[in-house]
């Protein structure tokens, strides 16, 4: 377990994060703790929404991956938020007092704010919300983010346009972009078997907002010009039935490959041709650049963070919403002899753990300064 203080101890309270019910829920926040424990005693504190095991409530503490995490349960109920209250505390008495406060999202960012005045150290939040740039934030939702961005000494959005689209609510905090890492150590490039037939990869959410859809119709588009290729889509959720049925009803022969450990993603795409997205929003887009630390080129929507993940040397930015822009993106790319080491080593210079833990130690930093 990653106990030796290194640095500062950090407290950090996420919004997502893996558990045992879902493996992959704010994988990048894990991923986040973890570049930034190569500096710091990091404590990872998780308000879960299982049941306890045995009373009102429960707090237990493991190693995840190395790291420290104490994670808190409350019975559902008329009294949950009580019973959450009394855990909280809890958790906190076990997690010990800390250097800085580190939340991510507004929602726990809010809590994080609370904690950082009760106990006098800095606040840092990290926001990945896709809801401001959708223009979907409620009144609630605008009162926890003022609250949190208020009462926090540095808000890191992952993205410039995250930043933008925060702004643009009249919410302003001092504002430090910070990107989530990539773990270069699992995704890197590596030999390639040849095939018969281009691989076109999709790894994401079978949800309303990535867009599978237009992807499924883009890809039909090509199969009917003629164009030979394998479509592989990895994950799943609410929308894979609709859109298995959409590809049968495309006569598109697509692999549905449903959820896979991140190993096996990460096998996926060195095999792999191209990563195609085509999502409504992202915020930056963790799956872009993990296709990209393994050397896999991509064709992507010009919407949210993609643009500042995907330079030109890497891949192909399409016009959003529009079946027929990617169609045309996903020809020319397959055109293209793109430098996969190349690929790997430009985002691994920005976007690796080591980058990454510096950016942080800057923030960090200067959260202590204003604080």
């Amino acid at each position: 377990m990653q106990n030796a203080v290194r640095g500062r101890a950090v407290l950090m309270l996420p919004t997502w994060y893996p558990g045992p019910g879902d493996p992959v829920a704010g994988v990048f926040v894990r991923d986040q703790a973890l570049a930034i424990a190569a500096h710091n005693d990091v404590t990872v504190l998780v308000l879960e929404a299982t049941t306890p095991s045995r009373g009102r409530s429960e707090v237990t503490v493991a190693d995840d991956h190395g790291l420290r995490t104490v994670r808190v349960r409350a019975a559902h109920g008329p009294l949950r938020k009580l019973w959450l209250t009394l855990a909280l505390a809890r958790g906190l008495r076990v997690a010990g007092r800390p250097d800085l406060v580190h939340g991510h999202v507004f929602r726990v960012g809010a809590v994080a704010a609370v904690l950082g005045r009760l106990m006098r150290v800095p606040v840092v939040v990290s926001e990945h919300h896709s809801l401001f740039p959708r223009r979907l934030a409620t009144r609630t939702d605008l009162l926890l983010a003022r609250i949190a961005f208020r009462g926090a000494h540095v808000v890191a959005p992952v993205s410039e346009s995250l930043r933008e689209a925060i702004e643009a609510y009249g919410i302003h905090a001092r504002f430090r972009v910070v990107p989530n890492p990539v773990d270069t150590e699992l995704f890197h490039p590596g030999p390639r078997a040849p095939g018969d037939e281009p691989v076109l990869l999709y790894v994401g959410r079978m949800a309303p907002v990535k867009g599978v859809p237009r992807l499924l119709e883009a890809a039909a588009e090509l199969a009917r010009r003629g164009r030979r290729f394998r479509l592989v889509l990895v994950g799943d959720g609410p929308e894979r039935a609709h859109h298995e049925a959409l590809a049968a009803r495309l006569s598109l022969p697509a692999e549905f490959a449903g959820s896979l450990e991140r190993a096996e993603v990460a096998a996926r795409m060195r095999a792999a041709d191209l990563l195609v997205l085509a999502s409504d929003w992202e915020t930056l887009s963790s799956v872009l650049l993990e296709a990209q630390a393994s050397g896999l080129p991509a064709v992507a929507p010009r919407v949210g963070g993609i643009p500042e993940a995907l330079p030109e040397a890497a891949g192909v930015l399409v016009a959003p919403a529009d079946v027929a822009a990617l169609a045309r993106g996903i020809e020319e790319a397959l055109g293209r002899d793109f430098d996969r080491e190349a690929i790997a080593r430009a985002v691994r210079e920005r976007f690796g753990a080591e980058a990454v833990a510096a950016r942080w130690d800057e923030v960090y930093a200067e959260a202590e300064r204003v604080a």
